[in-house]
This record gives structure tokens, sequence and C-alpha cells, in this order.
């Protein structure tokens, strides 16, 4: 996935849901550890640019391939662009983070958030 400096978290966002589904991201002013939950109060304004986030951010990619896992994905976000990020799981009308789960792949999470959805 191609993250511009000039992109709103919004737009990032929706490029992430658009390859899946049943998840998406949250970005966060501060960071977590692993298999650790992010608080609400900390979450970015959608609208923010990424270069607001991140003064220092670059443009790039991210790969968000099936076999990547939460963690991996977290890691690379922070790592590579200075963002913290929560993944979510659509859970029946529910969006759970995924902190229990950071080991999963974003394919098993987006298989086990498309198995629960009532229809």
């Amino acid at each position: 996935m191609e993250i511009k400096k000039t992109d709103t978290i919004k737009e990032l966002q929706m490029r992430f849901n658009a390859a899946y589904s049943h998840l998406k991201l949250k970005f966060y002013s501060k960071g977590h550890e692993e298999f650790e939950g992010s608080s609400g109060r900390d979450e970015v304004d959608t609208e923010a640019h990424i270069s607001k986030v991140n003064p220092n951010a670059k443009d790039g990619d991210i790969d968000i391939s099936e076999n990547v896992t939460v963690q991996e994905l977290e890691n690379n976000f922070e790592k590579d662009f200075g963002l913290h990020v929560q993944v979510f799981r659509k859970s029946n009308h529910l969006w759970l983070q995924t902190s229990a789960t950071d080991d999963w792949s974003l394919g098993e999470q987006q298989r086990k958030g498309k198995n629960s959805v009532q229809n």
C-alpha cells in the first residue's frame, strides 16, 4: 500500500479497508507494546495529514499482503513511517482491537472477521 506524507489518516484507512473489508486501522499519538491495546483518548483525528502526525514522515510503501502478521504491520508502520497503529477486526457489530492476536496474519484476521458476521 502506498503512503504519502500528504495523505490523511482517513485516506490510509480507506485504502487498507478496500483490501480488508473486515479489518480497519486506527492511528494513535502513542505507541504500544506487542499484545497491548491502545487507549481511545490517544486516537489521532482522521482528517490529520500524515505530515502533521509525524513531521519527519516520508513517502513509501508498506506491505499489507495477507501473510503479514498484525505485529509486523504495526511495527513496520512505526519503524518506517513513525506512525502508531492498531488493527481492529469486525466481530458481529463490534470492532475489536486485535491485540490478543497480534501474531495472526492479516489474512487470518480477515477470515475470522468475515466468519463472525451474522447475516
